[in-house]
C-alpha cells in the first residue's frame, strides 16, 4: 500500500474509497486484542499509579484493556467502523459538510465521503488532545515512555517538557532512542509486556501472597528508581524468590 495514497489527507481527497477499502480489509483479516502491556497500564491506572495514557495509536486497544483516561494524539480509527463490523457507534464526519456518518454509508448526502477519525499525514493534531496531553505532562511526577521511537512531533516533545519541569522519565523500548542518552532517568531495553510480567503486575506470574496495595507499592518503587539501565531478562518462574 502506497503511503501517499493510503496515509495522507491528499490521498484521501483524491481516492477516499481506497482508504475505506484498506480499513475494511484490515478489520476483516485481523482481530486486534490488548497485550500484557495494555492490560498492565490499565491496572496501574486502577491502582492509582498511572493517571493518564497519552497514545499515538489509533486502535482503541488501551480502552479495550480498561484504561479510562486515554488521550489520543492521532485520533481513533475504531470510532468510524460501522455497527455490522464491530458494533461501535459511527462517529465519523463528512469532510465536506461535517454531517455525521450514518448507518453503513461511506458517502454523505452532499456527495462527500465520510472520513475515518484518525489523523492522516497532512492533518493537524486535534487541539484538545494537545491541550490535555500538555496539562498531564505539566502535572506528572514521572513519565513512562513505552514502545515509541520518539521521533514524531509534536508528541515526541512531551518527554522534554516533562524533563524541563524536573519530573523523571522512564523509557521502555526494544532499542535505544534519541531520549535514551539525553533525558531518560531509567531505561529498560526489551518488550514492555515482559517488563510488566516481571513486575508481577499480571498473570500468569502474580505474587503468591501480595495484596493489591503491596503490588502497587512494589511497582511504584521499581518505576521510580532513578538512573538505572536494565536489559530484558526471562520472567521468573511462578513462585520464584528471585
Amino acid at each position: 500500500y502506497d503511503p501517499a495514497v493510503y496515509a495522507t489527507i491528499w490521498g484521501f481527497w483524491r481516492q477516499p474509497s481506497k482508504i475505506w477499502l484498506l480499513l475494511h480489509e484490515f478489520l476483516n483479516e485481523n482481530e486486534p486484542v490488548p497485550n500484557r502491556a495494555h492490560l498492565a497500564l490499565a491496572r496501574l491506572e486502577a491502582l492509582g499509579i498511572v493517571r493518564a495514557v497519552i497514545t499515538q495509536n489509533v486502535d482503541n486497544l488501551h480502552q479495550d484493556a480498561g484504561s479510562r483516561r486515554v488521550i489520543e494524539y492521532h485520533g481513533n480509527l475504531m470510532s468510524v467502523v460501522t455497527p455490522p463490523l464491530f458494533a461501535l457507534p459511527a462517529q465519523a464526519s463528512c469532510y465536506r459538510c461535517g454531517a455525521k456518518m450514518q448507518l453503513t454509508k461511506q458517502m454523505c448526502g452532499c456527495g462527500g465521503y465520510f472520513k475515518p477519525d484518525a489523523v492522516l499525514f497532512g492533518e493537524g493534531i486535534p487541539s484538545q488532545a494537545v491541550s490535555e496531553a500538555n496539562k498531564e505532562a505539566d502535572a506528572c511526577d514521572l513519565l513512562l515512555v513505552v514502545g515509541t521511537s520518539a521521533t514524531v512531533h509534536p508528541a515526541s516533545d512531551i518527554p522534554y517538557r516533562v524533563m524541563r519541569k524536573g519530573a523523571k522519565v522512564i523509557e521502555v523500548n526494544l532499542e535505544e532512542t534519541g531520549l535514551t542518552n539525553r533525558i531518560s532517568d531509567m531505561i529498560y531495553i526489551g518488550r514492555a509486556s515482559d517488563l510488566m510480567q516481571t513486575l508481577h503486575l499480571l498473570e500468569p506470574y502474580p505474587p503468591e501472597s501480595a495484596s493489591e496495595g503491596d503490588s502497587a507499592a512494589a511497582a511504584a518503587e521499581v518505576l521510580t528508581e532513578p538512573n538505572t539501565r536494565t536489559e530484558a531478562q526471562e520472567p521468573p518462574a511462578r513462585g520464584s524468590s528471585d
